[in-house]
């Protein structure tokens, strides 16, 4: 029942009496009261982001599949925007709505953590249901990253869209190069060649920016123009890794991959705010990537030199404030499995951790709400408790959660996806 809510307290090592609040989450209800309490606590945000603890979090997938459909028909929210390549994502949509087998739709532009999966691969025929409604669900991408077969090949669909405008500067030397790089084996050379010619394509694009908009308009220059930022960081990223790779020092992994999060929080706030403007989002993601406090939830100013890892859920929150809700995912138990790789066990939780203590609950699944201890400084969920951001590095944390995330869904015994 909704009115069902579990209190419990523990106290730690003489830390004052923690209280946990749980509203129940079913799998299995035929209608969606359980979630109204998520829905109460988001409030008017026109932002959602749904994390994972790991991208093999099976039951973590069949809850956002659950919460999607919530949101779209009780609270309007009406794009889905993947931790996955936009130019694909956006594609995905005359795919769903065709007779394309559903499984190959997702496939080719999400990536297989979710697309392969027995566990998430309904929400896509919901989407391709909900396109014969007067309120369809529409798919986009927010990730730098190429997530479909073509990989860096998809930068050509932007190349044969600008090669079609007339007028432009010469350009013959740079689409005959983007030709020859089709037909040549996959390869890192390849890939680092691909990401070259985006860099060149930028440079041309930006050269003829005004015959450009004046022959296809502003919006779709618009979106053009954020896609080839979107390969320029990935260059500089990949630039980064390279570095990583030679010197094996922490600060270029760090760098590179703050690169990706400050670009895919551009990308979010491009869509809400240019091709999808005024309507409500729904982002599916890990932890690290919805985070108000960085990748492993301990953010801060850093002194010149010091470099530590952001988050995009943390420039997101920056830049849309209290139109953002971010719900992450915890687990007490149980298994993930990468890419139907064997089940790997998840580390027990720790006696006194915030898993351990909402697993107290009695509940399977259950939803904390956040946002009432982040509006009580005195609240001692406020202080820094155990647990796991990210079950896929293993790491245990002292963490400040209502700084991090304005929800949690709690889940006791994680079931690992499974392959199609």
């Amino acid at each position: 029942m909704l009115s069902l809510i579990c209190l419990f307290s523990l106290a730690i090592q003489g830390k004052p009496d923690v209280s946990i609040r749980l509203s129940p989450v079913s799998l299995s209800s035929s209608d969606y009261q359980d979630l109204d309490a998520i829905g109460k606590a988001i409030g008017s945000a026109r932002i959602v982001q749904l994390g994972e603890q790991t991208h093999g979090d099976g039951t973590s997938f069949e809850v956002k599949v659950r919460l999607v459909k919530y949101l779209h028909e009780k609270l309007g929210f009406n794009v889905l925007v993947w931790e996955s390549g936009m130019i694909e994502c956006e594609s995905m949509n005359e795919g769903l709505n065709s007779n394309r087998p559903i499984v190959e739709v997702a496939r080719s532009a999400v990536f297989p953590h979710w697309s392969n999966s027995k566990e998430s691969i309904g929400v896509f025929e919901y989407a391709r249901q909900s396109l014969k409604t007067d309120r369809p669900l529409r798919m986009s991408g927010f990730d730098i990253q190429s997530s479909s077969a073509k990989g860096n090949l998809v930068i050509m669909d932007v190349a044969k869209r600008l090669q079609a405008i007339e007028g432009l500067a010469t350009s013959k030397d740079l689409f005959k190069r983007g030709d020859d790089l089709i037909n040549l084996k996959p390869s890192p050379e390849k890939e680092s060649s691909l990401l070259e010619f985006a860099f060149q394509l930028n440079k041309f694009f930006r050269s003829n920016l005004s015959i450009i908009s004046k022959s296809i308009g502003k919006a779709s220059t618009a979106e053009i123009d954020q896609l080839l930022k979107g390969f320029v960081a990935y260059r500089e990223m990949m630039a980064s890794f390279a570095r990583y790779q030679k010197s094996q020092t922490g600060a270029e992994f760090q760098i590179g991959y703050n690169i990706r999060e400050a670009a895919n929080a551009t990308n979010i706030e491009w869509l809400a705010k240019n091709k999808y403007k005024g309507e409500k989002l729904i982002v599916w993601a890990h932890n690290s990537h919805v985070s108000h406090q960085g990748a492993d939830g301990h953010f801060r100013k850093t002194t010149q030199g010091e470099v530590i890892l952001d988050s995009t859920g943390r420039i997101v929150k920056q830049k849309f404030g209290s139109q953002l809700f971010s719900i992450g995912f915890v687990a007490s138990g149980g298994q993930w499995s990468w890419m139907g790789q064997p089940p790997i066990s998840f580390i027990p939780s720790e006696n006194g951790s915030l898993e351990e203590m909402m697993s107290r609950s009695g509940f399977d699944i259950g939803f904390l709400n956040l946002t009432l201890p982040q509006k009580n400084p005195d609240d001692p969920v406020n202080k820094p408790i155990l647990g796991y951001i990210n079950r896929q590095n293993g790491q245990l944390d002292s963490l400040v959660w209502p700084k991090i995330f304005d929800g949690l869904i709690f889940i006791r015994n994680m079931k690992p996806r499974t392959n199609l």
